[in-house]
Protein backbone atom coordinates (compact mmCIF):
# COMPACT_ATOMS: atom_id res chain seq x y z
CA UNK A 1 0.00 0.00 0.00
CA UNK A 2 1.17 2.99 -0.58
CA UNK A 3 1.26 6.29 2.20
CA UNK A 4 1.74 9.82 1.07
CA UNK A 5 2.47 11.63 4.64
CA UNK A 6 2.67 15.83 3.92
CA UNK A 7 4.50 17.76 6.54
CA UNK A 8 5.76 21.50 5.77
CA UNK A 9 9.67 22.67 6.37
CA UNK A 10 8.92 26.95 6.36
CA UNK A 11 8.31 27.50 2.47
CA UNK A 12 9.19 23.87 1.80
CA UNK A 13 6.65 21.27 1.39
CA UNK A 14 8.01 17.39 2.38
CA UNK A 15 5.91 14.20 1.14
CA UNK A 16 7.25 10.97 3.01
CA UNK A 17 6.53 8.24 0.66
CA UNK A 18 6.17 4.83 1.95
CA UNK A 19 5.38 1.27 0.86
CA UNK A 20 5.10 0.13 -2.86
CA UNK A 21 4.84 2.80 -5.55
CA UNK A 22 3.67 0.76 -9.10
CA UNK A 23 2.13 1.75 -12.06
CA UNK A 24 -1.32 0.97 -10.07
CA UNK A 25 -1.58 3.35 -7.30
CA UNK A 26 0.91 6.14 -9.35
CA UNK A 27 -1.77 8.35 -9.89
CA UNK A 28 -1.83 9.13 -6.39
CA UNK A 29 1.63 10.86 -6.12
CA UNK A 30 -0.04 12.35 -9.07
CA UNK A 31 -2.46 14.16 -7.41
CA UNK A 32 -0.54 14.84 -4.34
CA UNK A 33 2.03 16.98 -6.77
CA UNK A 34 -0.61 18.38 -8.34
CA UNK A 35 -2.64 19.63 -5.38
CA UNK A 36 0.39 21.42 -4.15
CA UNK A 37 1.07 25.51 -4.90
CA UNK A 38 2.86 25.86 -8.27
CA UNK A 39 4.97 27.96 -7.09
CA UNK A 40 5.77 25.97 -4.05
CA UNK A 41 9.41 24.07 -3.58
CA UNK A 42 7.86 20.13 -2.87
CA UNK A 43 10.84 17.68 -1.42
CA UNK A 44 9.97 13.73 -2.18
CA UNK A 45 11.35 11.65 0.59
CA UNK A 46 11.79 8.20 -0.92
CA UNK A 47 13.59 6.75 2.00
CA UNK A 48 10.83 4.19 2.81
CA UNK A 49 9.91 3.94 -1.14
CA UNK A 50 9.73 0.21 -2.41
CA UNK A 51 9.52 0.53 -6.08
CA UNK A 52 7.85 -2.06 -7.19
CA UNK A 53 7.22 -1.31 -11.06
CA UNK A 54 10.43 0.07 -13.57
CA UNK A 55 8.32 1.87 -15.66
CA UNK A 56 7.55 4.17 -12.69
CA UNK A 57 11.42 5.39 -12.97
CA UNK A 58 10.59 7.44 -15.42
CA UNK A 59 8.00 9.24 -13.60
CA UNK A 60 10.51 9.66 -10.85
CA UNK A 61 13.45 10.83 -13.66
CA UNK A 62 10.46 13.52 -14.76
CA UNK A 63 10.18 15.01 -11.50
CA UNK A 64 13.71 15.54 -10.99
CA UNK A 65 14.04 17.47 -14.22
CA UNK A 66 11.18 19.89 -12.47
CA UNK A 67 12.79 22.88 -11.13
CA UNK A 68 10.36 22.52 -8.13
CA UNK A 69 10.61 19.24 -7.39
CA UNK A 70 13.66 17.62 -4.72
CA UNK A 71 14.10 13.89 -4.33
CA UNK A 72 15.68 13.50 -0.81
CA UNK A 73 17.00 9.49 0.28
CA UNK A 74 16.41 7.92 -2.91
CA UNK A 75 17.32 4.58 -2.48
CA UNK A 76 20.40 3.35 -4.49
CA UNK A 77 18.47 0.56 -6.97
CA UNK A 78 16.08 3.39 -7.83
CA UNK A 79 19.21 5.82 -8.80
CA UNK A 80 20.71 2.79 -10.55
CA UNK A 81 17.76 2.61 -12.58
CA UNK A 82 17.25 6.02 -13.09
CA UNK A 83 21.14 6.38 -14.67
CA UNK A 84 19.89 3.31 -16.54
CA UNK A 85 16.88 4.76 -18.41
CA UNK A 86 18.89 8.14 -19.13
CA UNK A 87 21.79 5.72 -20.71
CA UNK A 88 18.67 3.80 -22.95
CA UNK A 89 17.35 7.00 -23.88
CA UNK A 90 20.59 8.04 -25.25
CA UNK A 91 21.43 4.40 -26.99
CA UNK A 92 17.85 4.64 -28.88
CA UNK A 93 18.64 8.22 -29.67
CA UNK A 94 22.02 7.12 -31.53
CA UNK A 95 20.32 4.23 -33.27
CA UNK A 96 17.72 5.71 -34.74
CA UNK A 97 19.49 8.91 -35.71
CA UNK A 98 21.79 7.41 -37.91
CA UNK A 99 22.23 8.46 -41.71
CA UNK A 100 19.23 6.42 -42.39
CA UNK A 101 16.97 7.01 -39.77
CA UNK A 102 13.43 4.19 -41.08
CA UNK A 103 14.28 0.86 -42.07
CA UNK A 104 13.41 -0.34 -45.55
CA UNK A 105 12.50 -3.71 -47.38
CA UNK A 106 16.19 -3.16 -49.58
CA UNK A 107 18.36 -3.59 -46.50
CA UNK A 108 16.66 -5.67 -43.93
CA UNK A 109 16.15 -9.09 -43.84
CA UNK A 110 13.98 -11.17 -40.80
CA UNK A 111 15.19 -13.18 -38.05
CA UNK A 112 12.74 -15.84 -36.31
CA UNK A 113 13.74 -17.99 -33.50
CA UNK A 114 12.09 -20.52 -31.29
CA UNK A 115 8.23 -19.92 -32.11
CA UNK A 116 7.88 -23.56 -30.86
CA UNK A 117 4.27 -25.03 -29.10
CA UNK A 118 6.37 -25.47 -25.57
CA UNK A 119 7.75 -21.44 -25.98
CA UNK A 120 4.10 -20.19 -26.46
CA UNK A 121 2.24 -22.14 -23.75
CA UNK A 122 3.43 -20.53 -20.95
CA UNK A 123 4.15 -16.90 -22.27
CA UNK A 124 2.40 -14.36 -19.47
CA UNK A 125 3.77 -11.08 -20.20
CA UNK A 126 1.68 -8.22 -22.22
CA UNK A 127 1.05 -9.72 -25.37
CA UNK A 128 -1.17 -12.63 -25.35
CA UNK A 129 0.43 -15.95 -27.15
CA UNK A 130 -2.21 -16.06 -29.34
CA UNK A 131 -1.79 -12.40 -30.72
CA UNK A 132 1.91 -12.85 -30.63
CA UNK A 133 1.13 -15.65 -33.06
CA UNK A 134 -0.62 -13.56 -35.52
CA UNK A 135 2.11 -10.79 -35.21
CA UNK A 136 4.69 -12.97 -36.09
CA UNK A 137 2.70 -13.78 -39.21
CA UNK A 138 2.03 -10.76 -40.28
CA UNK A 139 5.37 -10.04 -40.22
CA UNK A 140 6.15 -12.87 -42.10
CA UNK A 141 3.65 -12.31 -44.80
CA UNK A 142 5.30 -8.54 -45.20
CA UNK A 143 9.01 -10.03 -45.95
CA UNK A 144 7.48 -12.46 -48.60
CA UNK A 145 5.33 -9.65 -49.97
CA UNK A 146 8.50 -7.86 -50.08
CA UNK A 147 11.27 -10.02 -51.15
CA UNK A 148 12.89 -9.77 -47.88
CA UNK A 149 15.20 -12.43 -46.80
CA UNK A 150 14.30 -15.15 -43.91
CA UNK A 151 15.76 -16.76 -41.43
CA UNK A 152 13.61 -19.60 -39.10
CA UNK A 153 15.26 -21.27 -36.24
CA UNK A 154 14.09 -23.93 -33.87
CA UNK A 155 16.00 -25.24 -30.82
CA UNK A 156 15.85 -28.32 -29.32
CA UNK A 157 13.86 -30.17 -31.92
CA UNK A 158 16.29 -33.44 -32.54
CA UNK A 159 16.88 -33.76 -29.04
CA UNK A 160 12.57 -34.11 -29.07
CA UNK A 161 13.31 -30.92 -26.22
CA UNK A 162 10.78 -29.14 -28.08
CA UNK A 163 8.05 -30.00 -30.89
CA UNK A 164 8.48 -27.77 -34.15
CA UNK A 165 7.65 -24.28 -35.41
CA UNK A 166 4.11 -23.49 -35.03
CA UNK A 167 2.20 -24.92 -38.23
CA UNK A 168 0.39 -21.66 -38.33
CA UNK A 169 3.91 -19.97 -38.83
CA UNK A 170 5.50 -22.46 -40.82
CA UNK A 171 2.86 -22.54 -43.31
CA UNK A 172 3.49 -18.45 -44.13
CA UNK A 173 6.86 -19.10 -44.89
CA UNK A 174 7.08 -21.61 -48.04
CA UNK A 175 10.57 -22.61 -49.05
CA UNK A 176 12.21 -22.16 -45.75
CA UNK A 177 13.65 -24.48 -43.58
CA UNK A 178 14.15 -23.80 -39.76
CA UNK A 179 17.50 -24.42 -38.15
CA UNK A 180 17.49 -26.40 -35.65
CA UNK A 181 19.89 -25.93 -32.59
CA UNK A 182 20.87 -27.02 -29.13
CA UNK A 183 22.55 -23.65 -28.30
CA UNK A 184 19.94 -20.80 -26.52
CA UNK A 185 22.21 -18.17 -28.32
CA UNK A 186 21.17 -19.18 -31.69
CA UNK A 187 24.37 -17.14 -32.80
CA UNK A 188 26.54 -19.93 -31.43
CA UNK A 189 25.03 -22.02 -33.68
CA UNK A 190 27.40 -21.94 -36.95
CA UNK A 191 24.72 -22.64 -39.31
CA UNK A 192 22.64 -20.34 -38.18
CA UNK A 193 25.28 -17.48 -38.18
CA UNK A 194 25.88 -18.31 -41.90
CA UNK A 195 22.50 -17.90 -42.69
CA UNK A 196 22.42 -14.71 -41.20
CA UNK A 197 25.36 -13.88 -43.28
CA UNK A 198 24.14 -15.43 -46.24
CA UNK A 199 21.00 -12.78 -46.09
CA UNK A 200 23.81 -9.97 -47.12
CA UNK A 201 22.05 -7.42 -44.97
CA UNK A 202 23.32 -5.82 -42.08
CA UNK A 203 19.83 -4.67 -40.61
CA UNK A 204 18.47 -8.14 -38.22
CA UNK A 205 15.05 -7.62 -37.48
CA UNK A 206 14.09 -10.18 -34.69
CA UNK A 207 11.03 -12.03 -33.43
CA UNK A 208 12.15 -14.42 -30.69
CA UNK A 209 10.30 -16.66 -28.12
CA UNK A 210 11.20 -16.24 -25.21
CA UNK A 211 12.12 -12.27 -24.79
CA UNK A 212 14.29 -13.12 -22.16
CA UNK A 213 16.18 -15.89 -23.01
CA UNK A 214 16.50 -16.64 -27.37
CA UNK A 215 15.52 -13.22 -28.28
CA UNK A 216 17.67 -11.26 -25.97
CA UNK A 217 21.06 -13.28 -26.69
CA UNK A 218 20.82 -13.32 -30.03
CA UNK A 219 20.00 -9.50 -30.35
CA UNK A 220 23.36 -8.79 -28.16
CA UNK A 221 25.36 -10.78 -30.17
CA UNK A 222 24.51 -9.46 -33.45
CA UNK A 223 24.64 -6.22 -32.44
CA UNK A 224 28.51 -7.21 -30.75
CA UNK A 225 29.32 -8.78 -34.39
CA UNK A 226 28.26 -5.53 -36.16
CA UNK A 227 24.79 -5.72 -37.26
CA UNK A 228 21.80 -3.62 -36.58
CA UNK A 229 19.21 -4.95 -34.85
CA UNK A 230 15.35 -4.29 -34.23
CA UNK A 231 13.27 -6.44 -32.12
CA UNK A 232 9.34 -6.68 -32.57
CA UNK A 233 7.65 -6.03 -29.47
CA UNK A 234 4.42 -7.21 -29.58
CA UNK A 235 5.76 -10.62 -31.65
CA UNK A 236 7.49 -11.85 -28.56
CA UNK A 237 7.28 -12.46 -25.23
CA UNK A 238 8.16 -13.72 -21.29
CA UNK A 239 7.49 -15.83 -18.91
CA UNK A 240 6.61 -13.06 -16.78
CA UNK A 241 5.90 -9.67 -17.39
CA UNK A 242 8.83 -8.44 -15.65
CA UNK A 243 11.07 -10.90 -17.00
CA UNK A 244 9.59 -9.52 -20.52
CA UNK A 245 9.98 -5.95 -19.37
CA UNK A 246 13.34 -5.94 -17.78
CA UNK A 247 14.88 -7.89 -21.36
CA UNK A 248 13.23 -4.83 -23.79
CA UNK A 249 15.14 -2.84 -21.37
CA UNK A 250 18.55 -4.56 -21.63
CA UNK A 251 17.78 -4.58 -25.40
CA UNK A 252 17.23 -0.93 -25.93
CA UNK A 253 20.55 0.02 -23.24
CA UNK A 254 22.55 -2.29 -25.70
CA UNK A 255 21.40 -0.34 -28.65
CA UNK A 256 18.46 -2.20 -30.31
CA UNK A 257 15.79 -0.63 -31.75
CA UNK A 258 11.85 -1.40 -30.41
CA UNK A 259 9.03 -1.44 -32.75
CA UNK A 260 5.71 -3.58 -33.26
CA UNK A 261 4.71 -4.97 -36.03
CA UNK A 262 2.69 -3.43 -37.87
CA UNK A 263 4.76 -0.28 -37.59
CA UNK A 264 7.55 -2.69 -39.49
CA UNK A 265 5.34 -3.43 -41.95
CA UNK A 266 4.40 0.51 -42.50
CA UNK A 267 8.41 1.32 -41.92
CA UNK A 268 9.52 -1.26 -44.47
CA UNK A 269 7.36 0.20 -47.25
CA UNK A 270 6.45 3.85 -46.32
CA UNK A 271 4.74 5.44 -49.47
CA UNK A 272 1.04 4.18 -50.42
CA UNK A 273 1.58 5.20 -53.97
CA UNK A 274 5.34 3.37 -54.13
CA UNK A 275 5.26 -0.02 -56.34
CA UNK A 276 4.80 -2.34 -52.92
CA UNK A 277 1.48 -0.58 -51.65
CA UNK A 278 -0.80 -2.78 -53.32
CA UNK A 279 1.26 -6.12 -51.53
CA UNK A 280 0.78 -3.97 -48.49
CA UNK A 281 -2.57 -3.43 -48.58
CA UNK A 282 -3.32 -6.81 -48.88
CA UNK A 283 -0.61 -7.85 -46.09
CA UNK A 284 -2.19 -5.16 -43.61
CA UNK A 285 -5.95 -5.98 -44.57
CA UNK A 286 -5.36 -9.19 -43.77
CA UNK A 287 -4.10 -8.55 -40.38
CA UNK A 288 -7.16 -6.04 -40.01
CA UNK A 289 -9.66 -8.63 -40.58
CA UNK A 290 -7.54 -11.54 -38.47
CA UNK A 291 -7.29 -9.39 -35.72
CA UNK A 292 -10.50 -8.46 -35.22
CA UNK A 293 -12.27 -12.08 -35.47
CA UNK A 294 -9.69 -12.52 -32.98
CA UNK A 295 -11.46 -9.84 -31.28
CA UNK A 296 -7.75 -8.57 -29.70
CA UNK A 297 -7.43 -5.33 -28.12
CA UNK A 298 -6.01 -3.60 -31.34
CA UNK A 299 -7.77 -0.60 -32.62
CA UNK A 300 -9.15 -0.95 -35.99
CA UNK A 301 -11.54 1.27 -37.61
CA UNK A 302 -14.68 0.16 -39.38
CA UNK A 303 -13.88 1.60 -42.87
CA UNK A 304 -10.66 -1.11 -42.39
CA UNK A 305 -12.82 -3.48 -41.58
CA UNK A 306 -14.71 -2.95 -44.54
CA UNK A 307 -11.79 -2.94 -46.65
CA UNK A 308 -10.30 -6.66 -44.73
CA UNK A 309 -13.90 -7.99 -45.91
CA UNK A 310 -13.62 -6.53 -49.50
CA UNK A 311 -9.97 -7.68 -49.53
CA UNK A 312 -10.88 -11.16 -47.92
CA UNK A 313 -13.70 -11.94 -50.67
CA UNK A 314 -11.37 -10.83 -53.82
Amino acid sequence: MLKIQRTTDRTVIVLTISGRLDAENVSELRQSLAAEPANAVVVLDLADLVLADREVVRLLREFETRERIVLRNCPGYIRMWMAAENSERQARRSTMNRELGVWTHENSALVLIDYQKEMFEVIRSETSAELADLNVRLLARAARAFDMPVVLSTVGVKYHINGPTHASILSELPGVEPIDRTSMNAFEDRAFSDAVKSTGRKRLIFGALHTEICLTFAVVQALKEGYEAMFVADAVGGRSQSAHRTAIERLAHAGAVPNTALAVVTELFRDWASPLADKAREVIYWYFGEVTRMKADVGVSEVEKQAAKTTEHA
